[in-house]
């Protein structure tokens, strides 16, 4: 797509996130004319993106906002305009963003957070160790001490690269990994050219679509208009840039870069660290929590009975409970790793159907602040 037809999409239609799902993912070219990246979209990595949630809660907003997918889209689209813009590896920058955030759990960044708590409690405690996951898998426990979002993708990354017949290289191989690795945080940590450029692209599209969904919802944000009034604005203010900037070696000029800080720093200040979301973020903390254990004690009754019972794997329930075709299948998740991969897959509505505490419509009632916002009725208790 030359750089004038990728200009007018995002202008058209990059804020438009109601014509973003897998179909359309799946047949852009950024995806078509690579082979690693068709390969990524049939694993349960990449599918479940779209039924997870970037950071405002679908189920409690009810309105067209943001989806993991939606987001990993956006980043592709403005990862292969920057890259052509600065002559860069359009291909290898579009891998670092497809896989960018195929990590992350349900629920946003309190997915994240929840997971990375629960297994630094699991490893204080033995018995939860003994019992639920088994003591023969503390070092692969251990090695998960520091769970992010960025860890798992890299995971992933090489797990689809293994079963996937492109070959590439043991340099460009860790080049990609480092870009995924290295795209949150700060800007343009990566060592790359194309981890930076990933890394600008996840946060002006979430900085920008982020501003949309809060207004979508009902914030009122007066943020800063240093970059522009609005999304599109600031959009194209930082495009503008990164062309004005296309042969030197910063990507962004310091007075946008300030700017874009500056953005940052107001929308974690007053929408995701706000209190109307902590409010949200406290209950859907302890429905992952009893989704994490429940799902971990299905896995220690199967051991229990298959070791105590030798179970006909044609007659168990165990088959439905972990949609699994056989004994062998089931087995896999006997391995910690494989096992919490697989919970990182599951979507938000997978989570509630998996927690005890499977109760919507009461955690939208016990949300009274929202009501101010008019994301949900004002219900009585």
């Amino acid at each position: 797509m030359c750089e004038k037809n990728i200009q007018e999409n995002l202008k058209d239609e990059f804020f438009d996130i109601s014509n973003i799902d897998y179909e359309r993912v799946k047949e852009s070219e950024y995806f078509q004319r690579d082979e690693l990246l068709l390969d990524l979209l049939e694993t349960p990595y990449f599918k479940s993106l779209g039924e997870k949630t970037q950071v405002t809660q679908r189920f409690i907003a009810e309105k067209d906002v943001s989806t993991r997918l939606t987001h990993t889209y956006q980043v592709v689209e403005l990862s292969s305009m920057i890259s052509d813009i600065r002559g860069a590896d359009s291909t290898r920058a579009t891998r670092i963003a497809a896989f960018h955030d195929t990590g992350h759990t349900s629920f946003g960044h309190i997915g994240e957070r929840t997971i990375k708590g629960i297994i630094e409690n699991v490893l204080d405690r033995p018995t939860v160790i003994g019992h639920f996951i088994g003591y023969d898998q503390r070092r692969k426990v251990q090695k998960y001490c520091d769970f992010s979002h960025e860890m798992i993708s890299g995971v992933i990354f090489n797990r689809v690269l293994q079963n996937s017949t492109i070959e590439i290289d043991e340099v460009e191989h860790e080049i990609i990994k480092e870009g995924i690795l290295e795209h949150g945080g700060r800007f343009f940590k990566s060592q790359s050219e194309e981890g930076k450029i990933v890394s600008l692209a996840d946060k002006l599209a979430y900085l920008t679509q982020d501003l949309v969904d809060a207004q979508r919802i009902g914030f009122k944000l007066e943020h800063p208009k240093e970059l522009g009034n609005d999304s599109q604005e600031i959009l194209n203010t930082v495009i503008g840039d990164v062309k004005l900037n296309a042969k030197n070696e910063k990507i962004l000029s310091d007075k946008v870069l300030e700017g874009l800080n500056n953005l940052k720093e107001f929308m974690y200040k007053n929408f995701y660290a706000s209190e109307d979301l902590e409010i949200i973020d406290n209950k859907l903390q302890n429905i992952l929590q009893w989704a994490f254990f429940s799902w971990y004690s299905d896995i220690a009754d199967l051991k229990e009975d298959l070791y105590d019972f030798g179970m006909d794997v044609e007659q168990s329930s165990y088959i439905k409970v972990f949609g699994k075709k056989s004994l062998n299948d089931l087995k896999t998740l006997f391995n910690f790793e494989n096992s919490l991969l697989e919970f990182v897959t599951f979507s938000d509505e997978q989570i509630f159907n998996r927690s005890e505490i499977n109760e919507k419509d009461f955690l939208k009632k016990s949300l009274k602040n929202y009501a101010k916002f008019g994301i949900i009725k004002d219900y009585s208790l």
